[in-house]
């Protein structure tokens, strides 16, 4: 696998309700223009669910929008202020190949195509990489520990260097008890936690 084919595009936009959305995309090289303008128009998108599962099924729905062979996998986190959450809940990250039907995450490795593997967990985060399986999961774990409020472009950039990864993206849940859209994006010209 030539890591030159791929990028990591990452764009934070305000949705038409002015909620906070950060979304990317792991993509062929020659797409990346187009995909983040298609990101950018996520500032269009229009929240209609405030539950647990709509939040991410809208979401998920939404993102299967940018189904194309360029993409290899898309996701992103959004923070719904008003959301109805039983307490000590979160919501509102999806992350997957926005080709294939959502699933909710059950702690799955998935195998996206062209040597990228994705590893999600209930409540987030998940992590889409250029590393086999098993790596990606370890990676994640590590990532986990640190919790929502350590990750910082350092240590995401660390991690996933640890690990071998140069190409990933990584996404939260936004919404829930202290957190808002978040999402690490990491490619051969560095790492970068959008919000």
């Amino acid at each position: 696998m030539e890591l030159m084919r791929y990028e990591c595009v990452a764009e934070a936009v305000t949705t038409t309700e002015g909620y906070r959305l950060a979304a990317g995309c792991i993509c062929r090289r020659e797409a990346a223009e187009e995909i983040r303008e298609e990101l950018r128009r996520l500032s269009g998108y229009k929240v209609c669910s405030r539950d647990l599962y709509g939040i991410d099924f809208e979401l998920a729905a939404r993102l299967g929008e940018l189904a194309r062979t360029s993409v290899i996998a898309a996701g992103c986190s959004l923070k719904v202020t008003d959301a109805l959450l039983p307490p000590e809940t979160t919501t509102g990250g999806v992350l997957g190949d926005p080709a294939e039907k959502p699933e909710s995450s059950d702690e799955d490795i998935v195998d996206l195509s062209e040597n990228f593997y994705m590893y999600t967990v209930p409540g987030g985060p998940g992590l889409a990489a250029n590393a086999f399986g098993d790596t990606v999961r370890q990676a994640l774990e590590e990532i986990r520990k640190a919790g929502f409020d350590g990750i910082n472009e350092e240590l995401f950039r660390s991690v996933m260097r640890r690990y071998g990864i140069t190409v990933a993206l990584l996404i939260y849940d936004g919404t829930g008890d202290g957190r808002h859209a978040k999402i690490g994006a990491m490619d051969l010209s560095g790492a970068r936690i959008i919000e």
